[in-house]
């Protein structure tokens, strides 16, 4: 926690846990009204129509119980990133397909069209904006999330596209096919 009058981060509590190996999820999630995001270390699917994915957290708000049942027989997904967009808001990014869900794990009724799938492997994406933009090995998709509606689309099979950094600036690399280990370009945004 920081602490203002020192300038600095103070341990506030400690928690001993083991982690899954390989992780292959480790992302803070913040729930309103708890002092401690909970910690979330896989992402299965859902158990029922109704949930399409499945959280397996940490509860650092807990004094008792930390973590929530796993799931025998619901394999992880394998390549899984995701985005915390507000407090009951989460965008999940599997394979080809991108899934706005609540933290239950239900589809988010509060967007339009929750789900989007595209007709390529999504290697990355950010959120900006009530906007995803995608990136994948050829191009970039930038969609509007409340329409699921193509906003820009950028495809050159000459070139292999690679996000690098989305913090506050987004940084994107592209290559030239026939030329990996070759000189590169630096885009910023």
């Amino acid at each position: 926690q920081w602490y203002e009058p020192m300038q600095k981060f103070l341990l506030v509590r400690n928690f001993d846990f083991p982690l899954p190996n390989p992780l292959k999820v480790f992302e803070l999630l913040v729930i309103p009204k708890q002092e401690y995001p909970v910690v979330c270390i896989g992402v299965n699917k859902g158990t029922s129509p109704n949930q399409v994915v499945r959280f397996e957290t940490i509860n650092l708000n807990s004094a008792s119980s930390w973590f929530t049942e796993t799931g025998a027989g619901h394999s992880q997904a394998g390549s899984v990133k995701m985005i915390q967009i507000d407090a009951d808001s989460i965008l999940i990014m599997q394979d080809n397909s991108v899934k706005i869900v609540t933290l239950q794990g239900t589809l988010q009724s509060a967007f339009p069209v929750p789900e989007i799938v595209f007709d390529f492997f999504v290697e990355s994406a950010v959120y900006h904006e009530d906007r995803i933009l995608v990136f994948w090995k050829h191009g970039i998709q930038t969609r509007g999330l409340r329409s699921a509606e193509i906003l820009h689309d950028l495809i050159d099979m000459n070139k292999i596209f690679r996000l690098i950094g989305s913090d506050r600036l987004i940084i994107l690399e592209n290559r030239k096919v026939e030329d990996q280990s070759g000189n590169s370009n630096l885009f910023i945004q």
